[in-house]
């Protein structure tokens, strides 16, 4: 991993882009990953299967926290049918990093959070 990727992720990490709450979300669910100890609680206000806005708040490691972050930030005001594109490699490429086999539930964690909120919402 280069250094420019590394200040990213930490820069993402230390100060993430749609931290906090929504006052008024739509959905909302609290997701773990048990094997990093990363824990994020998500709101979400989704309109006609668009995500209008999208905020989290938590604990985690550097790669789940700057992975949400930048996710969210990508998710801004998009149909919800652009899940179904999501993938590991998807999330590498986002954030520019190469990860691990031992750290993909860290990178997942905010595409997992996601997809469960939408499908509890069916």
């Amino acid at each position: 991993m280069t250094d420019i990727y590394k200040e990213n992720i930490l820069e993402h990490y230390k100060n993430p882009k749609n931290f906090g709450s929504l006052k008024k979300p739509s959905h909302s669910g609290v997701f773990n990953n048990p094997l990093c100890g990363d824990s994020i609680i998500v709101d979400l206000i989704l309109k006609s299967d668009k995500i209008v806005d999208i905020r989290f708040r938590g604990e985690g490691c550097a790669i789940s926290i700057s992975s949400t972050s930048m996710f969210f930030d990508y998710l801004k005001e998009k149909n919800t049918r652009v899940l179904k594109k999501i993938n590991k490699q998807f999330m590498e490429k986002l954030i520019n990093v190469k990860i691990s086999e031992g750290r993909v539930k860290c990178l997942m964690l905010p595409v997992s959070a996601i997809n469960k909120i939408i499908e509890n919402k069916k």
